[in-house]
């Protein structure tokens, strides 16, 4: 598989190849309110429903901390004579944990909507990797390509479309108490591929 880390400075790339330390931060670190770059207005939120959340006035989007609402269902309701759809909500909530992504695509044109990234280093000895990261943060980190949808749902690994340029590979280690915090990288793992 190939993954590709784009770096905001030339210098960060250095770790990568040779070892060293690096910052891994929260999901939460990257929600923001308006979609640039690696920010988007819907990380960290798991949405698995039939209808979209977001337009029932009532619920407060911005909840955090682990809300959850699950398994909340409307069915056979009525107002009035008339007859309303039936309604489920099988899981609402805020997830968080130490978040690390990766594009499965190399190119000047993803650097550039990233943000102006300036190095992009190739994950090569992706194993090591992960076996390094999973003892350092004392969890064995789940890691899957983010699919993307142009509904309301939403996870850890399913995203909205307007991201789908992003290609993301995901790792992803669950805690909602997790903080930025410095990780080793060990020597090897990546090469220099591309400086912007």
């Amino acid at each position: 598989m190939d993954l590709f880390l784009y770096l905001k400075e030339r210098s960060w790339a250095e770790p990568w190849i040779n070892g060293g330390a690096v910052p891994i931060n929260p999901a939460r670190f990257y929600r923001s309110e308006t979609r640039a770059g690696v920010l988007t207005p819907d990380e960290n939120f798991t949405i698995d429903s039939n209808f979209d959340i977001a337009a029932i006035p009532a619920i407060d989007m911005s909840v955090s901390g682990g809300a959850v609402i699950s398994n909340l269902s409307f069915v056979n309701c009525t107002y009035g004579k008339k007859s309303l759809p039936n309604l489920y909500l099988r899981e609402y909530s805020h997830w968080d944990g130490w978040i690390m992504c990766f594009c499965s695509v190399q190119s000047k044109q993803i650097a550039k909507r990233f943000g102006g990234k300036k190095a992009c280093v190739q994950i090569v000895d992706f194993g090591k990797l992960k076996e390094s990261l999973d003892t350092q943060l004392g969890d064995i980190s789940q890691g899957k390509y983010c699919k993307y949808t142009s509904d309301h749902q939403r996870g850890p690994f399913l995203k909205s479309r307007q991201d789908e340029w992003q290609s993301e590979y995901r790792l992803f280690w669950n805690g909602l108490h997790a903080e930025k915090r410095c990780v080793q990288i060990p020597s090897g793992v990546g090469k220099l591929v591309g400086l912007y």
